[in-house]
C-alpha cells in the first residue's frame, strides 16, 4: 500500500513550532506523520489488486455453487424417477386388486 498524499509537512512543522515544539522535533513529527498517512491510504493499484482478488474468489465460489446445483439437480431427478417408478407400481398393484375384487 502507499501513495502520495497532499500533506504540507512544512506548514505542519511551523504550526508545531508555534505551539512550542522545538523545530527539529516538529520537523521529524511532520515527516513521520506524512509517512504514516502515505502508508494508510490505498493506491489505485492496491484497489485494482483487491478487486481482482475478490473477483477471482467470487468466480470460484460461483463455479462451486453451479457444480453443487448441477449435482443436486441430478440427484433430484433421480429421486423423482424413483418416486415415479414407485407410484407406477402402486397404481398397478391397486388396479390389479380392484380388477380382482370387481371381476369375482
Amino acid at each position: 500500500m502507499g501513495m502520495f498524499i497532499a500533506f504540507d509537512t512544512l506548514d505542519y512543522a511551523k504550526r508545531l513550532e508555534k505551539a512550542g515544539v522545538p523545530l527539529l522535533q516538529a520537523e521529524q513529527q511532520s515527516m513521520v506523520l506524512a509517512e504514516v498517512l502515505g502508508r494508510a491510504i490505498a493506491s489505485l493499484n492496491d484497489l485494482a489488486a483487491l478487486e481482482q482478488s475478490l473477483n477471482s474468489k467470487i468466480d470460484l465460489t460461483t463455479l462451486k455453487l453451479e457444480r453443487r446445483i448441477d449435482r443436486f439437480s441430478i440427484e433430484l431427478m433421480s429421486e423423482i424417477n424413483h418416486v415415479k417408478w414407485m407410484l407406477g407400481m402402486l397404481m398397478a398393484i391397486n388396479i390389479a386388486i380392484a380388477l380382482k375384487v370387481f371381476l369375482r
